[in-house]
């Protein structure tokens, strides 16, 4: 229920289009090298540049899951990374694993944040807080992504913001 929640709550207008330079890179993605179009999906949201979406996703691609109604290909993902971008004045990626077979690259990450908005009706903090995410990407015949499947570790970030205090017994 969280996840379809995180997605529709990044639902807003997305940033106006660049010019696409598919070369812009961050550090936490290095280990991406291989595969430009995974590193892009990445580097898209840790830098705001929705640009960036446009060489990281096919004109079909399919986000699982993703909120009612999102649409498929760039339109459905640039309005996310404007979201991220809103919510979270910082939100980066580290990559602790990628793990490649036939057409599927498998990333887990380290995202760190600071919340700058309202999320989830929890408030806005300072503080940095860290969480694990696992996303399982097809690549398609272009080399872009074909289809995303994302877990995101939110109880994590739910707790580091105070919102669901650990009790002892």
């Amino acid at each position: 229920m969280i996840r379809p929640l995180f997605a529709l709550a990044f639902t807003v207008l997305a940033a106006p289009a660049f010019a696409q330079d598919c070369s812009k890179t961050t550090e936490g993605t290095a280990a991406l090298a291989e595969y430009p179009a995974v590193r892009a999906f990445y580097d898209a949201m840790t830098s705001g540049d929705a640009s960036l979406v446009d060489c990281a996703v096919s004109a079909e691609w399919l986000n699982n899951p993703s909120a009612p109604g999102t649409p498929t290909g760039p339109d459905g993902f640039k309005p996310s990374v404007a979201g991220i971008r809103t919510v979270f004045s910082e939100y980066s990626f580290a990559t602790q694993d990628v793990v490649a077979t036939g057409d599927k690259v498998v990333v887990r990450s380290l995202v760190t944040a600071v919340q700058s908005q309202p999320f989830l009706g929890i408030a806005p903090g300072e503080t940095p807080v860290t969480f694990q995410t696992i996303d399982i990407h097809q690549l398609g015949a272009d080399g872009k992504l074909a289809q995303s499947w994302h877990v995101e570790d939110w109880m994590s970030f739910l707790f580091a913001r105070g919102a669901l205090p650990l009790k002892a017994e």
